[in-house]
């Protein structure tokens, strides 16, 4: 079993929006999954494949993604994963049906669309990237 404990709600973020930059199909591809039978994350007006998601956040985490087969039989090991790091983790149907209310956690008064800001993270020591898009660590 593979363990998530690395993963962080800004790795799982960052897969979002590269999960949104290349599509359902080529992310899937990317990561040799299938779509998610069991459950997918809602975030925004989005839904996404939970298992990918997590095995892609694992990568940002670590350096290497997980693969499906390193997924355990459990179908709510990932769920549960993603649910404690305060993402929504729907059935598929359900998450068809559900509206999304614009909130964030973030306390910004001029962030009114309720997604949070996907921070860039250091490859090589896994620390956020400053502004000026340099890893004040390493550079």
């Amino acid at each position: 079993m593979v363990a998530f404990s690395a993963v962080t709600r800004q790795h799982v973020l960052a897969a979002i929006s590269e999960y949104d930059e290349v599509g359902q199909d080529e992310f899937l591809g990317r990561y040799g999954f299938a779509p998610s039978r069991e459950h997918v994350v809602r975030h925004g007006n989005q839904s996404y494949d939970s298992k990918v998601l997590l095995g892609a956040a694992l990568g940002y985490a670590t350096g290497t993604a997980a693969t499906s087969d390193e997924f355990t039989s459990s179908k709510t090991a990932a769920a549960k994963v993603l649910r404690d790091l305060d993402f929504d983790v729907l059935s598929p149907e359900k998450a068809d049906t559900v509206v999304a209310v614009p909130t964030t956690t973030i306390a910004n008064a001029r962030r009114t669309n309720g997604i949070e800001p996907v921070v860039a993270i250091c490859p090589t020591c896994f620390l956020a990237v400053s502004a000026n898009g340099a890893c004040d660590n390493c550079d």
